[in-house]
């Protein structure tokens, strides 16, 4: 697992990244959707969307791994 920080204009990038089986496509979408029951996932996914501009990306190919990409504004925006 490979997790990065870095400054971008006016918004915090972290990137974690993982080598491991990765997530099929179409269950992919389903972590994303606000009705998935993902109790790990959702809850830091929720609280993501109540700050101002922040945003998630998640990125999977099967057999190479997993990308999270999670951009935050630098004022927090709340």
């Amino acid at each position: 697992m490979e997790i990065s920080v870095q400054r971008e204009g006016q918004f915090v990038r972290i990137k974690i990244y993982d080598n491991g089986v990765g997530i099929p496509e179409e269950k992919l979408h389903q972590l994303i959707n606000e009705e998935s029951t993902r109790i790990g996932f959702m809850n830091p996914l929720k609280k993501l969307k109540l700050i101002k501009n922040a945003s998630l990306r998640l990125y999977s190919e099967e057999g190479k791994g997993t990308t999270i990409v999670v951009l935050l504004p630098k004022g927090g925006g709340v």
